[in-house]
């Protein structure tokens, strides 16, 4: 699993049925340049995503960007937890 994952005591909660998928597209808005925003993990349950994960820098606030995964938590109904955190 991934180091961060392990921090949060995750891997042992969901032990093998979970899957993770880094970069993971939903039915987020777009991006100006037409991308797709992408949630950085999505943690998969038998199919559906029901974690979502957003990694940030240590030197950058937060709060700066509980929109962005407001709104992936929003337009995702099976996913129940969405974490905002820094890694360095």
């Amino acid at each position: 699993m991934l180091p961060i994952l392990d921090a949060l005591g995750l891997d042992t909660i969901f032990g093998i049925l979970m899957k993770v998928f880094p970069e993971y597209e939903a039915d987020f808005a777009k991006k100006k340049s037409g991308q797709k925003e992408k949630v950085d993990f999505a943690l998969i349950l038998e199919g559906v995503p029901i974690i979502f994960i957003e990694v940030k820098a240590l030197d950058i606030p937060l709060d700066v960007h509980e929109g962005q995964l407001s709104r992936y938590f929003n337009a995702t109904t099976s996913v129940s937890l969405a974490i905002l955190t820094g890694y360095s």
